[in-house]
C-alpha cells in the first residue's frame, strides 16, 4: 500500500472499528459498524475532521481520537521533499479500538513522565442534540455516562511504569527553566516557557539568547526564540 500524501484529500482513509452492530444502527446498513467493512469517514480532507475531536504529535507520528467509532488512529510521518507523507502505523488495525461502544476517545496529553494520556469521554451517546433524532434528543440516555469518564496512561511495554517524581517547576530558578527548554518532552518545554513568560524576569534573557544560538536542536532554538518573544520588553531587559 502506498503512503497517503498529506497534500491530497484523504477521502478514502479507512478505519477499522472493533465495535459490534448496535440496535440503533440503521437496518439499511446493518454492517456499517462491522470491522470487516471499514468506514471511510475519519478524514474528509487534509486538516478537515468529521467526528474526530483530538489530534496530537507523538513519537514520530500523529494520533487522532475518533469518538463515534471508539478508536484512536495513528499515522507515521516521513519527509517527502518540502512536505510529508503519512502512512498507517500498522495495516488493517488501529492504535486503539474498543469493543465497548460507550468508549469515546476525545483528546490526548503528553505528561511530564513522557507517557501518553488518552482522555475517554465515555458516553452512551456522542452527538449534539441538534443532530440527533427527536427520540434520542429527548431521551434521558443522552446523559448516560456523564460520571464515568476515564483516563488511560500509555507507555512503551519495555519501559518501567513506576510513577516519576512530581515536578515542581514553579520552584525552579529562571536558569533552570531555560535549561528545561532543551528537554525532548514537550510538557517540560511548554511548562517552562509559560512560567518564564509569566515571570517576565530579566535574568532569563541572557540564558535564552545563548540557547537560541547554541543549541544543537533546531526545535529547542525555536522554542527559546518564542520564549524571548513572550518577554514583552526583552530587548530592554
Amino acid at each position: 500500500m502506498h503512503p497517503e500524501p498529506l497534500t491530497e484529500p484523504c477521502v478514502n482513509l479507512s478505519i477499522y472499528t472493533a465495535l459490534v452492530v448496535q440496535p440503533w444502527v440503521s437496518k439499511k446498513s446493518p454492517d456499517s459498524l462491522s470491522s470487516s467493512n471499514p468506514r471511510f469517514e475519519l478524514l474528509s480532507g487534509a486538516g478537515i475532521f468529521t467526528s474526530a475531536c483530538g489530534i496530537i504529535w507523538f513519537q514520530g507520528g500523529t494520533l487522532v481520537a475518533e469518538p463515534v467509532h471508539s478508536l484512536v488512529h495513528r499515522d507515521i510521518w516521513k519527509p517527502s521533499g518540502a512536505t510529508f507523507q503519512a502512512r498507517r502505523d500498522r495495516q488493517n488495525v488501529e492504535f486503539l479500538a474498543s469493543t465497548d461502544n460507550w468508549s469515546r476517545p476525545v483528546n490526548f496529553y503528553i505528561g511530564p513522565d513522557g507517557a501518553l494520556y488518552v482522555i475517554d469521554y465515555y458516553r452512551k451517546v456522542i452527538e449534539h442534540p441538534e443532530w440527533t433524532s427527536r427520540e434520542v434528543g429527548e431521551s434521558k440516555d443522552i446523559y448516560d455516562g456523564k460520571d464515568l469518564g476515564r483516563i488511560y496512561r500509555v507507555m512503551p511495554a519495555e519501559e518501567k511504569s513506576a510513577p516519576s517524581p512530581r515536578p515542581r517547576l514553579s520552584q525552579a530558578s529562571d536558569e533552570e527553566l531555560v535549561s528545561y527548554l532543551e528537554k525532548p518532552n514537550i510538557w517540560w518545554r511548554r511548562t517552562a516557557q509559560r512560567l518564564l513568560v509569566d515571570r517576565q524576569s530579566a535574568r532569563a534573557v541572557e540564558p535564552l539568547k545563548k540557547l537560541a544560538v547554541s543549541s544543537k536542536f533546531p526545535l529547542r532554538r525555536l522554542h527559546a526564540l518564542w520564549t524571548l518573544d513572550g518577554l514583552a520588553n526583552w530587548m530592554q531587559l
